[in-house]
C-alpha cells in the first residue's frame, strides 16, 4: 500500500489520523481491509509513506512542472504565502526504497514487521518559498511568482506527517540540488 504524506490532514490536534480528502480515506479504509488478511491468510503486508515525488520524465502538473513553465514563459503564477513545508523526494531514492522493502519482504528472517508503516520522505524540508529559491539558484533561472495572492487551500498541509519510520538499511541519497540538476538539466 502507498500513501503520500500529504493524505493526512494534521491541523485537528485532538486527532491521530484525519484524511485530506476522500481520496485518502479510501487509502486508510484499503489499510484496514489489508490488516484482515494480514491477520486471517498470513500475507506480507507493509504500508509506504510516500512524501511527494519527481523525477525526469514526469508530466503531472506537480509545482516544478509549473515552475519550469513559468521560468520558460516568462508568464507569472500566483500562490499562497509559501509557509507550508514540502517534504519532495527524487524518484530514484523512491524506487530504492521500493526495492529495499520487497527484499526485506522476501527474506526467509523477517527483519519487518508484517502490517508497519515505513516512510519514504526527502533528506530535508523546505517551506514552499524556500524551495522556490533552491530551484532558482540550482538551475539559473528567475521565477515569477506573486506570493500571497492565492489563499491557502481548505485543508492545506501545512506541515506533512512526521516521525516516520525509515525501512531498515534505507535512507535517501539525492539533496535537493542534486535532484533537481538531474531532473531539469540533461
Amino acid at each position: 500500500m502507498v500513501f503520500e504524506y500529504w493524505d493526512i490532514f494534521s491541523a485537528l490536534s485532538n486527532a491521530s489520523y484525519s484524511p485530506v480528502n476522500l481520496y485518502a480515506a479510501t487509502k486508510q479504509a484499503f489499510e484496514s481491509i489489508a490488516q484482515y488478511y494480514i491477520d486471517t491468510e498470513k500475507i506480507k503486508f507493509c504500508t509506504l509513506m510516500l512524501s511527494d515525488t519527481f523525477g525526469p520524465d514526469d508530466i503531472r502538473p506537480k509545482i516544478f512542472n509549473l515552475w519550469k513553465r513559468i521560468s520558460e514563459t516568462g508568464e507569472s503564477i500566483d500562490m499562497s504565502l509559501g509557509e507550508q513545508l514540502i517534504d519532495v523526494t527524487y524518484i530514484e531514492d523512491v524506487i530504492a526504497a521500493f526495492v529495499r522493502l520487497l527484499e526485506l519482504l522476501s527474506d526467509e528472517v523477517p527483519c519487518i514487521t508484517n502490517g508497519a508503516q515505513y516512510g519514504v520522505c526527502a533528506i530535508r524540508r523546505y517551506t514552499l518559498r524556500e524551495l522556490s529559491q533552491i530551484y532558482e539558484s540550482v538551475l539559473h533561472v528567475k521565477l515569477n511568482i506573486n506570493w500571497g495572492r492565492r489563499a491557502y487551500r481548505e485543508r492545506e498541509v501545512m506541515i506533512p506527517w512526521e516521525n516516520a519510520t525509515l525501512i531498515p538499511g534505507w535512507h535517501p541519497l539525492y539533496s535537493i540540488e542534486s535532484a533537481l540538476e538531474k531532473t531539469f538539466i540533461r
